[in-house]
């Protein structure tokens, strides 16, 4: 399952090493594939990542390795499509539970 994980530096003054080491670790994550998508919003000092299929787990391993720089919110997501498969079912069942053609 997906994660979109919003972040956010809080504002804080970071050293330039400490941006670097940030920029140096989300570049590995996106070339092994456990962030899949990481973008900025247009604030400059938060934004969000969407991760691979990764296990809870290795989600928190991977967070832990940007504290004490980004604080994150986590969501765990699913793709739109099976969102609106799920609608059109339950809606097929309330259906036929009240008698209605579908």
């Amino acid at each position: 399952m997906e994660s979109r994980y919003e972040y956010n530096t809080n504002g804080s003054k970071t050293s330039h090493a400490a941006l670097h080491g940030v920029s140096s670790a989300v570049k590995h994550d996106l070339e092994t594939g456990d962030v899949k998508e990481s973008n900025s919003f247009l604030e400059g000092n938060a934004g969000y990542f969407i991760s691979g299929d990764i296990t809870d787990e290795k989600l928190h391993e991977l967070l832990l390795n940007y504290t004490p720089y980004v604080t994150f919110e986590v969501h765990k997501t699913v793709p739109v499509t099976q969102t609106i498969g799920k609608l059109i079912e339950i809606n097929k069942m309330r259906a036929t539970a009240m008698s209605i053609p579908a």
